[in-house]
């Protein structure tokens, strides 16, 4: 009579749901990388001058998160928290006017 064993220690399997970072490992995240928002477009008015940042509305002296909307010109915004200032720039779409 052959008699045949199945059974296997389960330290033999990998465990699907387990890291594959090792825990001796370590990770280590020298750059901590900051999002901008991103200036969509503005439209400028005689009454009133308006900017798109991250699909949302914004007049001058609104707020953005702690940042007060300082500035909206024909192509940047500046933002302002406290000292730091930050400037949103239009990406340039490569179109240049006609002169005539």
């Amino acid at each position: 009579m052959v008699v045949q064993s199945n059974f296997v220690q389960a330290g033999e399997f990998n465990d699907p749901t387990r890291p594959l970072v090792s825990e001796t490992q370590p990770v280590v995240d020298n750059q901590v990388k900051t999002v901008l928002p991103r200036l969509g477009f503005v439209l400028i008015a005689q009454d009133r001058r308006i900017a798109i940042i991250d699909g949302r509305r914004y007049e001058e002296n609104d707020w953005l998160n702690s940042y007060r909307i300082a500035n909206i010109s024909k192509d940047r915004v500046i933002l302002v928290d406290g000292t730091k200032k930050i400037e949103l720039q239009l990406n340039s779409t490569g179109i240049k006017e006609r002169q005539r």
